[in-house]
């Protein structure tokens, strides 16, 4: 590109750009296309159009109807923030037709050039680490939800674990949050209120909102943490930053990503 061409314009569609995990990935893609003459041109709504549509909603599916694809050198889409396939399919067959490469962040799609990062294995990493470096015998999860590919992956790294250091699986409980606060508090009353188990060793969460619920709940209740009872979460929001004790996470190199 000589020195006075117009940049190169990428497009990025998804939603809730304001989101802490979507402001990372933009800012990292950002930084590395902005070094190689290349503006992002993004399309965000405020809704993953995941329920019924609303006349609202309709509205702001409207704003990828203008995406002009002449002008993109590439399209980057974010499909686990825009639920609706009919409009994922509609933005790849158009991008299709205007010779327009689609990358793909974190949700695997046919014909895409797809990009995820490798949760399971760090999540394996996080459990042996628990369980052989801690040494800690009994150990809960705290699943997302059920038959959710994030999730299911997390529980089976756990398993594969526990089953290779000899752990029981009836003393290492396996429960489910939905990745969000109400259900986590929902699952440590029955465990702990209703069931009345005595407190494990560790809790190990498949993300951080989970993680700092269950923290909470064990020190609302009388249990140290980490003395008693080492609590883990996943992904690294902000908050497990300010959390007291810091919670022990594990991070996003969005930098490699933004860069690859």
């Amino acid at each position: 590109m000589k020195k006075n061409d117009p940049p190169h314009i990428i497009g990025v569609c998804l939603s809730k750009l304001q989101e802490e995990y979507r402001l990372h990935c933009i800012d990292a893609i950002n930084r590395y296309a902005v070094a190689k003459g290349y503006r992002l041109f993004i399309f965000h709504s405020k809704t993953d159009f995941y329920l019924p549509l609303t006349p609202t909603d309709t509205g702001e599916m409207s704003i990828f109807q203008l995406i002009n694809y002449d002008m993109l050198a590439a399209m980057i889409v974010f499909p686990d923030t825009l639920m609706r396939e009919s409009l994922l399919q509609n933005i790849e067959a158009s991008c299709r037709a205007h010779s327009v490469p689609v990358l793909s962040v974190d949700k695997k799609r046919e014909g895409c050039i797809n990009f995820r990062f490798d949760y399971s294995n760090t999540f394996e990493k996080l459990c042996r680490h628990v369980v052989e470096e801690h040494g800690k015998k009994r150990v809960f999860l705290m699943a997302g939800m059920k038959d959710n590919v994030f999730s299911d992956e997390r529980v089976d790294a756990f398993r594969k674990v526990i089953s290779e250091n000899g752990l029981s699986p009836e003393e290492c409980r396996i429960g489910y949050g939905d990745f969000w606060e109400k259900p986590t508090l929902e699952t440590m009353e029955q465990w702990f209120l209703e069931e009345k188990l005595p407190f494990p060793e560790a809790i190990i969460c498949a993300n951080d909102s989970m993680a700092l619920t269950v923290s909470l709940f064990l020190q609302n209740h009388g249990c140290r943490v980490p003395e008693d009872c080492i609590i883990t979460g996943f992904d690294g929001i902000m908050q497990a930053n300010y959390h007291v004790p810091h919670l022990t996470t594990c991070t996003q190199d969005y930098d490699t990503m933004g860069r690859l």
